[in-house]
């Protein structure tokens, strides 16, 4: 981390832990508060050096928020977001900015998870100014790391010592710190990268899966495949070539896929979906239910795993609908012959509701952050699966 201080003024908590979520996954750790008047109270401590700010609050408005922030701490980046119209969001954007303050965004409840995600990247980007050679450096020197998130199986008894976990590129420039993942994935894809990028992780995970396998372990990993990297059909040989020069059993090899990506080369992607089934390699369409294609996207391509995405698991305590909808989303997959796995796990509540539901697997920070392998290794045999009978 290098010093970044996001402070999110937010009451509604489904909204809050979704925020929070992302922030984690940006590399940064987020105060979270449900009023103006907590807002203003720890805003002298914090000093954030970005605001994601709810205009519609319990004790007032968040006008007062941003006079407050532009008096004192006019360095801070702010997100504005509202259930208002746009209008409203527009204003509000006007009179920060009137105030001296940078807005990244203003955001219309409920706040897609990949424009909140982008906002929160262009906020940090902001202090973290890595350039496409430091990154086409980093690539060449070997410096990006992974680190593994586990996903735990809610049939089995306990967390076993070969749990599934899901491989997340990491990277710690050596003068600005931990480069928030979305900027990284980022200047990847604008800087035509996705490609090296890519390869440079499944090239470190095939290096961790033999040193785990020599070592006596064996996990599953699954590894996200973009858009940019699925317009190769010699793809899967490559991959195979790989797997096969480390001795990796396919079956403990996953590919996450989104629903955006699938529909990019529609036909070229179904050509190497198909090619990486018929070698025995796992596919999990990921971010369930973000697009508008997704039933598609089911019937045609050779899934084995669904991931329903965090906004909905989210939501999920305090949401009928968001509960039916993630039980008809468990019910749906299983028709269809595929496993699904729940992320953005953060309370037991929202894992036992997902084991009642027949949910087969989950991942999230109540389970695990994502760690280092030897961290893995001794995480393996700490966890209990408190519904095993």
């Amino acid at each position: 981390m290098s010093g970044e201080r996001v402070l999110v003024v937010e009451d509604d908590a489904g909204s809050a832990a979704v925020v929070s979520m992302v922030c984690k996954d940006e590399g940064c750790e987020a105060t979270i508060v449900a009023s103006v008047a907590e807002a203003l109270r720890v805003l002298p401590e914090i000093s954030p050096s970005t605001l994601i700010l709810d205009l519609s609050l319990p004790d007032g408005d968040g006008v007062e928020v941003l006079h407050e922030v532009g008096n004192h701490h006019p360095q801070t980046r702010v997100i504005l977001v509202s259930g208002f119209d746009q209008r409203v969001l527009g204003t509000a954007r006007q009179l920060a900015e009137a105030i001296g303050l940078e807005v990244i965004a203003d955001l219309s409840k409920p706040v897609p998870l990949d424009l909140l995600r982008g906002a929160l990247a262009g906020a940090l980007a902001r202090e973290r100014v890595v350039t496409a050679q430091d990154l086409a450096d980093a690539i060449a020197a070997d410096e990006l790391t992974v680190a593994y998130q586990p996903k735990i199986n809610l049939k089995a008894p306990g967390f076993a010592a070969a749990p599934a976990v899901e491989a997340l590129v990491r990277w710690r420039h050596p003068h600005y710190g931990n480069v928030p993942p979305g900027r990284m994935i980022a200047l990847a894809s604008e800087s035509g990268q996705m490609h090296a990028l890519t390869w440079a992780v499944i090239r470190t995970v095939f290096r961790q899966m033999r040193i785990w396998r020599e070592a006596g372990a064996n996990p599953a990993v699954s590894i996200n495949l973009g858009a940019e990297v699925l317009d190769d059909r010699r793809l899967p040989d490559e991959v195979s070539a790989l797997a096969d020069e480390h001795g990796i059993d396919p079956e403990k090899l996953s590919f996450e896929i989104t629903e955006s990506s699938a529909t990019a080369h529609s036909a070229l992607v179904l050509e190497i979906a198909t090619r990486f089934r018929l070698r025995g390699i796992s596919l999990s369409i990921d971010d369930f239910g973000t697009g508008w294609s997704s039933l598609r996207q089911l019937y045609v391509l050779p899934f084995n795993e669904l991931k329903i995405d965090i906004s909905f698991v989210a939501e999920m305590r305090r949401r009928e609908d968001a509960r039916m909808l993630v039980k008809a989303t468990i019910d749906l997959a299983h028709n269809l012959g595929m496993t699904v796995c729940a992320e953005g796990v953060e309370d037991f509540e929202t894992l036992s509701l997902l084991n009642e539901m027949g949910c087969d697997a989950a991942q999230g920070y109540f389970i695990s952050r994502p760690v280092s392998p030897r961290r893995l290794r001794t995480l393996a045999y700490g966890w209990q699966n408190p519904f095993a009978a």
